[in-house]
Parts: C-alpha cells; structure tokens; sequence
C-alpha cells in the first residue's frame, strides 16, 4: 500500500516543502496461544483440598440443605482445573461430598451409623444436579394456569401409587425429581410457589419414610432439609434453561 505523507517547511528560508513517497508493508501476525492442558483426573489430595476449600465458604457452618450448593461447587471445580467425562466429573464431585461427610459431625448419633446414609443420599441426589441429560428433570409437558389443589393431590395420588410397598430412603431422590418436574409444567406459577408447593409434597411423603437405627423426627428435619435445597437449586436451574 503506497501513502502520501506531507512534509511542511520549518520556515520559508528552507526549501519548498516536498512530498515524500513512502511505502508501507505489513507483514501477517503469526500469534498462536499457547495451549494449555488440564490434567486427566484430579488426585485424592486434590478432591480433599477442594472439599475444604468449598466446606469453607459456608461461614456459619454448613447444613444439610447446603449439600446441593455444595454439589454444584464441586461441578464448577473439577470443570475449571481438569479434563473429565460426565462420569468421571460425577465421581469426583461425590468424592468431594463424601470427604466433607466424613468431616460433619452429626449431632447425637455415630457417624458408623449416619455417614453411609448421607453418602448413599449423595450419590442418589447428584443425578438432579447432574443429569445425563436435561430430559430427566425437565417437566414433561407445559400447562397454562397455576398450579391446584387438585393437581397436586392427583400428582400425590399416583406417586403413592407408583410405591405401593412404601417409600425408602433410596426413593427420595426421584420422589424429589418427579415432583420438581411435575410443578415446573405450570408456566402461570411462580418460582417461589413453585419451589414451596414442591417441597410442601416431598415433605409430606418424607414423614412417611423410616431410616433404621435413626430417630423419625431426627432423620425427617435432615432428609427435609437435604430435598428443600435441591429443590431450590433445580427449579432455579430449569427456570434459566426453559
């Protein structure tokens, strides 16, 4: 490319002013980022800095209803720091959460006792935090309207149904998933009647539920306070993607 730059005398004593001719070449950036690996999978040593780090953020100590934030904490950590599939990023966010288990002292009770639970409660909990696809906890038609008393003792009606021989500690999850997805076909509903109705449903049937060797109104408060915060994350969650 040839530009004409103008070159002014300094004074009128000089010679006249010339034009000089200059020609400008470019040459091609041949910049390449610098690749940078994240490593396969995350050591033992890395998931336990990882629970403390997370367990930390949580300043007034850390409740039952805390374990789905502290789910999607994990997810977000071994996402930034390492190359996983689905499977293996589930493993380590529940890896995550059984090291924080083992740390929480339940009040009361031998952790022999309640950390087996809380861990297989995780394990069923992680698929609404971690899908293998939206499908699962995405409502599974759109109903215009809010949501009545009738529908929801309908929808209570055939959860009952679908558990004849009475709900166990292992059905919670999916008792949880199916009424997270029935309150979410209702687009006139709010977020908030949304999240209350869902857990005013999961509660009801919890009561029903008996955990060996743990006190009913000891395991009802938690296993109630562990769905109520999946509740509140999925039905947020589904909001933004639906």
């Amino acid at each position: 490319m040839i530009n004409d730059y103008y070159a002014p005398p300094e004074n009128f004593k000089n010679p006249p002013a010339i034009y000089v001719r200059v020609e400008e070449v470019q040459k091609p950036m041949d910049i390449k980022p610098l690749p940078i690996e994240k490593p396969n999978k995350p050591s033992a040593e890395d998931l336990k800095k990882a629970a403390i780090s997370i367990k930390d953020i949580f300043e007034d100590g850390f409740q039952w209803d805390d374990i789905a934030s502290l789910m999607k904490f994990s997810l977000k950590y071994v996402e930034n720091f390492f190359s996983l599939d689905g499977s293996e990023k589930k493993e380590a966010v529940l890896a995550i959460i059984d090291y924080i288990i083992d740390e929480t002292d339940t009040p009361y009770l031998p952790d022999f006792i309640t950390d087996p639970i809380f861990k297989a409660l995780a394990n069923s909990f992680v698929n609404i935090i971690m899908p293998d696809s939206i499908d699962k906890i995405a409502p599974n038609k759109k109903i215009e309207g809010e949501i009545t008393l009738g529908d929801i003792e309908e929808f209570v009606n055939d959860i009952k149904e679908g558990f004849k021989d009475g709900f166990q500690v292992h059905d919670i999850a999916n008792i949880t998933i199916e009424t997270i997805k029935f309150t979410s076909e209702f687009i006139d509903t709010t977020v908030d009647e949304k999240k209350q109705i869902a857990k005013d449903i999961v509660n009801e049937l919890i009561e029903s539920i008996e955990i060996p060797f743990i006190p009913e109104n000891f395991s009802d408060s938690i296993l109630k306070a562990l769905a109520d915060g999946f509740i509140d994350v999925s039905v947020d969650s589904l909001e933004e993607i639906l």
